[in-house]
């Protein structure tokens, strides 16, 4: 059975200062920073898109994102519960 993320880590390796800021400030408005250059932003796979499509338009050749979506089994895991694995079964 798939499941619906219900986050996502956004990512990006922006080589340019004002990009970089840029880029934060746009994920700013989808979600909260939890490392430097790293977001989590909470919704569905449109919210996800969105926040993606976002910090990608700023992006200049060699610069870089991640985006990983995170379902809510994936995201106890992230937030430091334990979480039993599941029977081998993958998320997506």
């Amino acid at each position: 059975m798939a499941l619906t993320p219900t986050a996502w880590l956004i990512s990006y390796d922006i080589s340019s200062n004002a990009q970089r800021a840029r880029a934060a400030t746009a994920l700013a408005g989808y979600g909260r920073r939890v490392l430097l250059s790293v977001f989590e932003v909470p919704g569905g796979w449109q919210r996800g898109a969105q926040a993606a499509a976002a910090a990608e338009a700023l992006l200049d050749e060699g610069d870089s994102l991640l985006v990983v979506p995170l379902c809510p089994r994936c995201r106890r895991s992230q937030h430091g519960e334990v979480v039993e694995p599941a029977a081998r079964e993958r998320c997506w």
